[in-house]
């Protein structure tokens, strides 16, 4: 096991094991080590770091597993400029990526841009709220979490 570093991460980590404890855990999908494992053997990243499990929330973990970092290409409509970092729904990239035709389309607001790495908790929970529960690409054993 990890030790934490300090007071702080000491008392989020009692917090985590609390809301464990109280059944919280059971919001954890159940494979979502294997579709972490699936993504990063191609390269691409989510938010989600296995520390996380022990400093916060079951859902904030799911949510950071559902985010994924990525540089913008340089005719991307949205990027402000030529490999801009932004955040996306890892379930629609996914989607849109397996699709030989291109018709399949990303949900609105699937893509952030933050302005600054200040704006990342506001653009995180923006799109939680925004996208998230909306997206018509999420996997079933991740549905019944957010409705």
């Amino acid at each position: 096991k990890t030790k934490p570093r300090n007071e702080s991460q000491t008392a989020a980590k009692a917090r985590c094991q609390e809301a464990r404890s109280s059944g919280l855990a059971l919001l954890q999908p159940l494979h979502l080590d294997d579709r972490e494992a699936a993504l990063r053997a191609t390269g691409r990243r989510t938010l989600r770091d296995p520390e996380d499990d022990h400093y916060i929330s079951p859902l904030n973990c799911l949510v950071r597993s559902q985010i994924e970092i990525f540089r913008a290409a340089e005719d991307h409509p949205k990027a402000q400029f030529v490999a801009q970092v932004g955040l996306r729904c890892v379930n629609c990239a996914t989607a849109c990526a397996a699709d030989p035709t291109g018709l399949t389309r990303a949900a609105a607001g699937a893509e952030k841009f933050p302005q600054c790495r200040d704006n990342l908790g506001a653009a995180i929970r923006n799109w939680h709220r925004t996208h998230v529960v909306h997206c018509p690409h999420r996997p079933a054993d991740v549905i019944p979490v957010y409705d």
